[in-house]
């Protein structure tokens, strides 16, 4: 997965093509979601999407590339459909993904460059690690060399040696991956389908995906805040929000309100049948 600092766009299409036939609002949304997928930690795939298997809600995007909810429905209903979709809405456990179609056209000079980045760097680490060679020996190792073979060697006697008198085997614990959130991709990183699961039980009344997109925001919004532990970090935000009664007391509220006009309007029935049968 590659976060990318650039993408291609082609004057002439961009300018006459298709695209020009839209409103001004959609082609500037496409343009954002274009250099949003670039900037994602899943460039390769022209992919955008906050984790793994977490996405986006409509409420969360608008909120991202400053438009209304409206304004994004209608711009995703557009290009997403007609007779040249321009992206594709991917359902993930938790919201939904956006992938650009034809990706590879708005990144092409991206990869047909990167086989020079990476010679460019071989030849700068090649030229750096010349230095520790004695100057005019061609192949011949330097006092440098020698002295850090020399330190290795020594570091791995003690290592066999020290396994040797404890005669015992290193116990391997399980490695669970550390949550983190990079400001580069502005993406979580690490977050599983079972972490999700675990907080929806935890936390009933709390839209775990709304919320993640929430902190994805405000670590955006404050990148000098860095945390140690993100995993607490959610956590206690997750828990601060359910005891303020949660980011679905909204639904929860509707619902409760429609049983109680739904009881109501049948007590009312009964009443008027109980009259025409004179009881």
């Amino acid at each position: 997965m590659t976060r990318r600092s650039w993408v291609k766009i082609h004057c002439d299409k961009w300018l006459r093509g298709s695209i020009r036939q839209e409103p001004a609002f959609i082609r500037a949304i496409f343009i954002d979601l274009i250099t949003m997928a670039g900037d994602s930690a899943y460039g390769d795939e022209g992919i955008i999407k906050l984790a793994e298997n977490v996405g986006f809600t409509d409420e969360v995007l608008a909120g991202i590339i400053k438009v209304t909810k409206k304004e994004w429905q209608a711009a995703k209903k557009n290009l997403s459909g007609g007779l040249e979709p321009r992206i594709e809405i991917i359902e993930l456990s938790s919201g939904y993904a956006i992938k650009i179609i034809n990706w590879s056209k708005y990144q092409s000079e991206y990869n047909r460059q990167k086989s020079y980045r990476q010679s460019y760097k071989q030849s700068y680490n090649d030229y750096y690690q010349k230095g520790n060679k004695v100057e005019g020996e061609g192949d011949i190792e330097g006092e440098g060399d020698i002295e850090k073979k020399e330190n290795i060697k020594n570091i791995n006697t003690l290592a066999l040696n020290d396994a040797d008198a404890s005669n015992s085997e290193l116990v391997k614990k399980p490695v669970i991956p550390k949550i983190n959130f990079s400001i580069e991709t502005r993406s979580w990183e690490n977050i599983t389908d079972k972490d999700v699961s675990i907080w929806e039980k935890a936390y009933p009344a709390v839209d775990i995906t709304q919320e993640l997109s929430k902190m994805a925001d405000w670590l955006i919004s404050n990148p000098e805040k860095k945390k140690k532990n993100y995993r607490r970090f959610i956590t206690n935000w997750l828990s601060r929000t359910q005891e303020r009664g949660g980011s679905r007391a909204g639904k929860q509220k509707s619902t409760v309100e429609q049983v109680e006009k739904e009881f109501l309007a049948l007590m009312k029935a009964s009443e008027k049948k109980g009259d025409k049968d004179g009881i």
